[in-house]
């Protein structure tokens, strides 16, 4: 079977199964809505307020506020250099969904496969969440982090070695089981980075982790149609690392200035 998929396919090339290019067509609608369903997540962003009067405020008011209160947080610097994670984090999101269903399980084993990489991915967040609770109390959520990134990293260079069409699609399901697992793992956890950090307006910044997440399916899937999937892992791989040495900064300059204020209140007054 000589067969130009997974690291090989490419949009422009003619000998990829003739099902292949039909089933993409039905791929995309839904790749599409699911994005723009992830923008809308803005939309159900809101500050929990208690005050029994709260239920009478107009609701665009509320909306307003919270716009205000995300535009105003993308003015810390550590937003900005966690955003870059997070929106690769998003492009890997959409490189599962897209490619691995389209350029890895539909072009080397058929369409039929395609429910069974989707039930691997959810099986592997699932395991992503079970081990992460198990482990996050032990060695902490930077060990975490930094694990499931050179995880995740790792399997996207195996990708260039991987001949998927000649492999068995058990290869298939255990490696998107593990990828899933790693991004999963490192999604969650960036995700309640923010909150560490910014615990004070953490709904500000879930927001705002919300929002890159979507700019990275956006340009994603912008892409995906007119580059090769090596090309795409390259880019994956790119900026995966910018977005994990700017979280490696923010982790230092957090706890730097943790030691700082503990040496303060140590002092003698």
């Amino acid at each position: 079977m000589n067969l130009q998929c997974g690291i090989k396919a490419c949009p422009k090339m003619n000998n990829t199964p003739s099902h292949v290019h039909q089933d993409a067509q039905g791929f995309l609608g839904f790749l599409w809505n699911w994005s723009f369903q992830e923008w809308q997540s803005l939309l159900f962003f809101s500050n929990i307020k208690e005050q029994k009067d709260s239920q009478e405020e107009n609701v665009w008011i509320v909306v307003k506020d919270n716009l205000v209160a995300v535009l105003k947080i993308f003015r810390e610097i550590w937003i900005l250099e966690l955003f870059v994670i997070s929106m690769a984090q998003g492009m890997v999101q959409s490189f599962m969904i897209g490619d691995m269903t389209k350029n890895f399980a539909t072009c080397a084993f058929g369409i039929q496969y395609i429910g069974y990489v989707i039930m691997c991915s959810g099986l592997g967040n699932c395991l992503a969440a079970l081990t992460v609770h198990t482990l996050i109390e032990k060695i902490g959520i930077f060990i975490i982090i930094m694990t499931s990134w050179a995880c995740a990293s790792t399997i996207m260079i195996c990708f260039f070695f991987w001949n998927v069409a000649s492999s068995h699609p058990a290869v298939l399901l255990v490696i998107n089981i593990l990828f899933a697992m790693a991004e999963g793992a490192l999604t969650s956890q960036v995700h309640g980075y923010y909150g560490v950090i910014f615990f004070e307006r953490k709904a500000a910044a879930f927001a705002t982790f919300s929002i890159s997440r979507s700019i990275g399916n956006t340009i994603s899937f912008a892409y995906g149609n007119s580059v090769c999937v090596v090309t795409k892992v390259v880019i994956l791989l790119l900026v995966n690392f910018i977005g994990i040495c700017f979280f490696y900064h923010v982790y230092y300059d957090n706890q730097r200035l943790k030691k700082k204020k503990i040496i303060q209140a140590l002092q003698p007054s």
